[in-house]
């Protein structure tokens, strides 16, 4: 009886073994396989990357895209990871800019399955001002950065709660270059010049449900005399006399996600109002890539 024991309680052991083996083999496995589908999925949109309108669209100040292999540091390119910089893509450039961030723990955070499971840039949890997470373009210049009359500017972006959220910010002063969304009185702001009068502000009112944790294609376009606001490809508002313009030569940081609680997956900046058509021809690009309708 001993002996059977003994035989048993071995082979107890070598069973036990086996299946730790064995399911250590199936995670494996299935890690892999997220692994191969995350990479199947990062190549598909890279892809449409390389087909973008935006190639061919002049006056493009900066393009991040946070699904480009190039757009943070190899070893940063990890979930949950902090990110120290964000480099552009226009290929167009020989000499590419980059936002950076050299305290650490103001480093915003990479996130790999953030918006339709396609990585994006995570700012603040909860939204602060000013936000303790965010990406600086140092002493932006007016009239070289920065636009002097009109610009028009994408976003995929993704807001997790209202607050006080700037999307991005420049300014000195009353002078400003900036969106805000959603505010504390669910309204979306754009601010082009001297803030902020009808000459320089636009302020679109929206049901907050339809933004907090929804993906979104957001496009701010300044002509010299309007100022317009576009969400998921439609327009949401639009205001005539804007006339609102910024001298040239003021020197400020650039700021992207200041005060965000949310994610940002691409940011495109023109310093020109696009043609309808080309406005038309990116947005259906991004929503393609981001699957945002």
């Amino acid at each position: 009886m001993t002996r059977f024991n003994k035989a048993k309680k071995a082979f107890s052991l070598i069973e036990l073994s086996i299946v730790i083996l064995i399911i250590g083999i199936l995670v494996a496995g299935v890690t892999q396989s997220s692994r191969l589908v995350n990479e199947m999925r990062l190549a598909t949109v890279r892809n449409i990357n390389q087909n973008s309108p935006i190639h061919n669209i002049n006056n493009l100040i900066i393009w991040l895209d946070a699904t480009n292999e190039s757009s943070f540091i190899e070893s940063e390119r990890e979930d949950g990871q902090k990110l120290s910089e964000w480099n552009e893509i226009n290929m167009k450039k020989t000499q590419r800019l980059k936002l950076i961030q050299t305290d650490v723990n103001k480093r915003p955070i990479y996130t790999s399955n953030a918006i339709n499971k396609l990585p994006a840039v995570k700012f603040d949890d909860v939204a602060l001002s000013p936000g303790v997470r965010v990406f600086v373009y140092p002493s932006a210049v007016s009239g070289d950065f920065i636009p002097s009359n009109q610009s028009t500017v994408f976003m995929v972006l993704m807001i997790n709660q209202i607050s006080q959220v700037w999307n991005f910010f420049w300014g000195v002063g009353t002078t400003r270059f900036s969106t805000h969304s959603i505010w504390t009185d669910n309204k979306i702001y754009f601010d082009f010049g001297t803030c902020c009068g009808a000459t320089s502000r636009i302020a679109v009112a929206v049901n907050p449900n339809d933004y907090i944790k929804t993906p979104r294609i957001m496009t701010y376009i300044k002509t010299p005399t309007t100022l317009t606001v576009r969400s998921n490809l439609t327009v949401i508002g639009s205001a005539s006399g804007a006339t609102g313009t910024i001298p040239n030569g003021i020197v400020a940081d650039f700021l992207l996600g200041s005060s965000l609680a949310g994610e940002i997956g691409e940011f495109v900046y023109f310093n020109r109002a696009l043609k309808a058509e080309e406005i038309q021809d990116i947005e259906a690009y991004l929503s393609k890539k981001w699957a945002i309708k």
